[in-house]
């Protein structure tokens, strides 16, 4: 049997994850996300493109990203393929303006944390941000002594 070692990764227990990705359009959509987000302490970031979006992933600062399914130049893939990225571990939030069966299985499948179909109820995000908090605490990495 080979041990193994749990190491957290870039130090994230020690250090809190501050930072909300919503790349959202729909005004009342992010209305609603920032209410919750600041319950829980968390400060909002609306980036202006899909690579904003995308580039912010990357920065350790990032607890959570709540995204739209399509953009004028992309979707929602784009993003999970960034946030599935080495150095990336944020939890992605697909939002729809309405419930999508399709889009809801679309989404789970290629990897989103969870999905979200307005109208948003305050409970749901919050159960939905709490949940993605808890596992970026909870979720750290596992390697085989001896291997780089």
């Amino acid at each position: 049997m080979r041990q193994v070692k749990i190491i957290s990764e870039s130090g994230s227990a020690t250090r809190k994850r501050t930072r909300a990705i919503v790349a959202c359009t729909d005004t009342e959509i992010r209305q609603r996300l920032l209410s919750v987000l600041r319950e829980f302490r968390l400060q909002p970031v609306l980036p202006e493109t899909l690579d904003d979006a995308k580039g912010l992933l990357t920065q350790e600062e990032t607890a959570i990203a709540f995204v739209q399914p399509k953009f004028s130049k992309g979707s929602f893939l784009e993003v999970l393929r960034a946030a599935d990225s080495p150095g990336s571990r944020v939890p992605v939030i697909v939002c729809s303006d309405f419930y999508d069966k399709d889009l809801y299985i679309e989404a789970m499948s290629l990897g989103a944390f969870d999905y979200l179909a307005f109208p948003y109820r305050r409970e749901e995000v919050a159960r939905v941000v709490n949940n993605a908090v808890s596992w970026d605490s909870l979720s750290p990495r596992i390697h085989a002594q001896g291997e780089a």
